[in-house]
């Protein structure tokens, strides 16, 4: 049975996964047949350090590593196999290396609006002008009032949930965490992982955080990527269009 482990973007949480869990473990005969089998088998959605649930180091910021070693840990720890590893915008280069540090190639990477820098480039360097200006002046912030900065409700309402129902985007601009700095700075080596897995890669016409295009221009630079067809939807397609990321999840089982 293939297992499921869900990876937010940064600065999120695994809350945000709550809708596509619920669609994905949902049995799809209601009341559901007690002696039916399928072939999906567990779906963890997973905190990084210094999200969500996760504590965080008083004086320590997490590191690249320290992220991909979260993910390599929770697919150990919970000996999940056949493993479809699913990322969105900044934790996709985490999820790619740590597929490569897997003992057991996943069955499957899917990204949704992944952010893939170029080799040697960090996530930072891939954002368009205004964006990566904007993240800019952030971490300027952050160092000058020597404190963690959060996403802006302007931002996260504009940029991250345009086009949401307000209703779904008051319940969550709340729940958005500090932006982890040195994640978003670091320079990022993916030309030879070596990956042995297939990876897919769904694009959001409707994201104002990377164009539609961009993102594409990210996914074919990796070479041998399917890239599914684009879904009409924000940054946030997890909270805006959950059933159809689910949908989406359950081709690959």
């Amino acid at each position: 049975m293939a297992d499921f482990l869900l990876v937010h973007d940064a600065g999120q949480g695994s809350w945000c996964w709550g809708r596509v869990w619920g669609h994905l473990t949902a049995p799809v005969q209601s009341p559901p047949r007690l002696y039916s089998r399928t072939s999906l088998g567990r779906v963890t959605a997973l905190d990084l350090p210094g999200h969500g649930l996760q504590v965080r180091e008083a004086t320590l910021a997490p590191s690249f590593d320290d992220f991909v070693s979260a993910v390599t840990g929770e697919v150990r720890s919970q000996s999940l196999h056949d493993l479809i590893m699913v990322g969105h915008g900044f934790s996709a280069p985490i999820l790619l290396q740590a597929a490569a540090k897997l003992d057991e190639a996943p069955r499957r990477i899917v990204l949704f609006a992944g952010i893939i820098p170029d080799e040697g480039e960090s996530a930072l360097h891939m954002l368009p002008r205004l964006s990566r200006l904007g993240f800019q002046t952030m971490a300027g912030l952050s160092s000058i009032a020597r404190k963690e900065i959060r996403l802006p409700k302007a931002v996260i309402t504009n940029v991250y949930c345009n086009g949401m129902d307000p209703f779904d985007v008051i319940q969550i601009v709340g729940r958005f965490d500090s932006l982890p700095l040195q994640l978003l700075r670091t320079r990022v080596y993916l030309k030879d992982l070596g990956l042995s897995c297939p990876v897919t890669y769904v694009p959001l016409w409707r994201d104002r955080l990377v164009s539609s295009e961009l993102q594409r221009q990210m996914a074919e630079q990796m070479g041998g990527v399917e890239i599914a067809a684009e879904m009409d939807s924000c940054h946030q397609v997890m909270i805006e269009r959950p059933r159809l990321v689910a949908d989406i999840l359950l081709r690959y089982v």
